[in-house]
């Protein structure tokens, strides 16, 4: 039987390795899918720099769209695991790539497998870096733009202050200019 392009067991008791191309194939999309939100991420940190509200918003959805791709992915990755450890006779916990390869694999393929992990590996701490940089560079506009409202607003000290009469900057600013009127009398 075949679901979302993985291939089941028809019994409990059919001990056939799951097929490993379906594995392959589902690395493989996921490392192009880490290899485009690298690219979004790039993208998104000039866009930040630059202060592009427009094309900010766009690499967010962008970066929401092929989440939701790698989610997909990871969930059939997951299901795929599930049939190599009942085949392999081990908990889902304990099946690895080396693991795979060395059982399901087979000599000829143990080398590209163990390298596509880490390409996968190396291609997430990337995205992982990336985005955190991003998230830095969001903090600190967050910190200046809060520092440019107080300073335009007057807040620096903990009383708001108005420019008096004559252009004097504070809260009890006198005016002590010639009237035609005076008030104290």
């Amino acid at each position: 039987m075949t679901m979302d392009g993985i291939s089941f067991p028809n019994s409990a008791t059919d001990k056939r390795a799951p097929n490993l191309d379906e594995l392959q194939n589902n690395l493989k999309h996921q490392l192009t899918l880490y290899r485009q939100l690298i690219d979004v991420l790039r993208d998104e940190k000039e866009h930040l720099i630059a202060v592009r509200f427009k094309e900010i918003r766009e690499s967010t959805y962008s970066k929401e769209a092929i989440f939701d791709e790698i989610h997909r992915e990871e969930f059939r990755r997951l299901r795929w695991v599930r049939l190599a450890a009942t085949f392999l006779g081990v908990n889902e916990k304990d099946v690895t790539m080396e693991l795979v390869a060395a059982k399901i694999g087979g000599p000829e393929l143990y080398e590209s497998l163990i390298s596509l992990r880490n390409t996968i590996l190396h291609m997430v701490k990337k995205a992982k870096e990336m985005n955190l940089d991003n998230k830095r560079l969001v903090e600190s506009a967050l910190r200046d733009a809060q520092e440019l409202k107080k300073n335009i607003l007057g807040l620096s000290s903990e009383q708001p202050q108005v420019y008096g009469p004559k252009g004097n900057m504070g809260v009890n600013a006198r005016d002590q200019s010639a009237r035609f009127l005076n008030k104290d009398l």
